[in-house]
């Protein structure tokens, strides 16, 4: 009985240690592993030192380390989940996929200062996924622990781009005003991403928040739909949370003001209406009415805020050079970092903008840019499904 007890015990541990460091990676996923919170609002907005000091100086590396401690942890849990559940082509396309496009890609690039961090963090995030998932699986109870804890890092990166908005962005202008003020001079580029007033909150760039929050934004409606069940009169409090997640999320995505998150957004609207059948004709013309509405009122938005539809021409010639690659390795590839070497080689436009990747997860992976189509085929099966 004793023997029973203390194994009992040890494989207790071994799930509660390993789902509480996936706990702590979900809450800080993109509020550190976006980007690097190095700008001088970044964490103005914290009231606690400690979350500072923690999202500024949290090594990037450590993400992929304490995944596989935590896989590891959970070793003993792989056994309790189902066959089907395990060796699913869904499973095999976060954990096979991505170590085989970081490894691959990496042996075929000739240049290890890009490559070898791009293996690390593909493989970080598939230890990540398979962790979460064996976790998930073998015990149910985990699942709403990780919507809780995802939703409250929505919340963090919604008031990071609002602290911005706000206050932030002004801030880093005065900062800069500083600076040559005390004749110090800045790159061109630098002064033209301050004067484009964009949210990008903990994110590298607003391109990278806009499309976390693409994917974010239905996941944190129905966290606050459940969240709201605490709360008396339940109808009354699930119309308030859902519309309050909604606007504030979607409010942050316009701020980003990016034009692909828009059309996307608009595209997934479009699908999701005409392939659900149980909505009547009338309501799809309807529907399709704002939709058209929605387009018009956002191409005249994004021309009105400066952004325009110059660069449209820049991302056709991306994927020109993908095609180009993909032709001459349609299997093998060309390794992570080529594209940058092909493009500015083989680029048709003569703007001075030099690219270091297609702009596009589809031509990053599933084109030659990173370890050929074959392997490219299997990424977009694992980024297709959740999508």
């Amino acid at each position: 009985m004793k023997k029973h007890r203390s194994g009992s015990s040890f494989y207790t541990f071994c799930e509660y240690a390993g789902a509480g460091l996936l706990l702590f990676l979900t809450l800080i996923l993109p509020l550190k592993f976006g980007g690097l919170a190095a700008m001088p609002e970044a964490a103005g907005y914290f009231p606690e030192e400690a979350l500072q000091w923690l999202l500024v100086t949290f090594p990037v590396p450590l993400f992929g380390m304490i995944s596989a401690l935590a896989l590891l942890l959970l070793l003993p849990l792989f056994f309790r989940m189902p066959v089907k559940n395990c060796f699913s082509l869904y499973s095999i396309g976060w954990t096979a996929a991505l170590p085989l496009a970081a490894v691959w890609g990496c042996w075929r690039s000739p240049y290890s200062f890009y490559s070898l961090p791009m293996c690390w963090y593909l493989l970080g995030i598939s230890l990540w996924f398979w962790g979460v998932r064996i976790l998930t699986v073998a015990d149910s109870k985990w699942k709403n622990p990780f919507f809780n804890c995802f939703g409250i890092s929505v919340i963090l990166v919604l008031l990071s781009c609002f602290y911005q908005w706000f206050w932030g962005l002004d801030n880093t202008l005065n900062y800069v005003m500083t600076y040559e003020s005390n004749s110090l001079q800045l790159s061109e580029a630098m002064l033209a991403k301050l004067a484009d007033r964009r949210l990008y909150g903990p994110m590298a760039s607003a391109n990278l928040l806009s499309g976390f929050m693409l994917a974010a934004i239905p996941v944190f409606v129905v966290v606050c739909g459940k969240w709201s069940r605490n709360f008396e009169p339940q109808k009354l409090s699930l119309q308030i949370f859902c519309l309050a997640a909604l606007l504030t999320s979607v409010s942050c995505l316009a701020l980003t003001k990016t034009r692909g998150a828009f059309a996307a957004a608009l595209a997934v609207a479009a699908l999701a209406v005409f392939s659900y059948r149980q909505v009547k004709a009338k309501y799809k013309i309807l529907l399709a009415g704002v939709i058209f509405f929605c387009a018009v009122a956002g191409a005249w938005y994004i021309q009105k805020a400066g952004r325009g539809f110059s660069s449209a021409g820049e991302r056709v010639d991306y994927l020109q050079t993908c095609a180009g690659m993909i032709a001459d390795q349609p299997l093998a590839g060309h390794g992570w970092g080529s594209f940058f070497y092909h493009h500015m080689e083989h680029k048709t436009t003569s703007t001075d903008e030099a690219a270091r990747d297609p702009h596009n997860i589809a031509a990053s992976f599933a084109v030659a840019d990173r370890s050929g189509a074959a392997d490219g085929a299997w990424v977009v099966e694992a980024v297709e499904k959740p999508l």
